[in-house]
């Protein structure tokens, strides 16, 4: 499933939604690699968790195969999980977006 205006890296299966090409910073390198989103599949009613380095604030998008922004959400690395809003099952893209880096990748939503 292709997202509007978004791009596969490398044949990576990551798309990137909005810009061209990953974070490259050599610093940042540790803090995307530790970034999770997860379960993956998720079902709603159950909590999303997003681990993220530690001190690390981050926003977490979430986009349906329509390119539509359905979650737009802070994040501390204090918190240990979230419940989503009942979202209809499919592939959705997602974006972490840090101070100085950024990790994108795709959450399967099932029943």
């Amino acid at each position: 499933m292709i997202f509007p205006d978004a791009c596969e890296a490398e044949g990576s299966g990551q798309f990137f939604i909005g810009f061209d090409e990953a974070p490259t910073a050599a610093g940042t390198a540790a803090a995307v690699e530790a970034a999770r989103v997860y379960p993956n599949p998720y079902l709603n009613g159950q909590y999303l968790t997003v681990n993220l380095p530690a001190g690390e604030q981050a926003r977490l998008q979430l986009y349906n195969a329509d390119g539509k922004l359905v979650v737009d959400r802070f994040l501390r690395s204090e918190e240990s999980g979230f419940a989503l809003p009942a979202l209809p099952a499919g592939m959705y893209a997602y974006r972490l977006v840090a101070a100085d880096w950024m990790k994108v990748g795709q959450l399967l939503v099932g029943r």
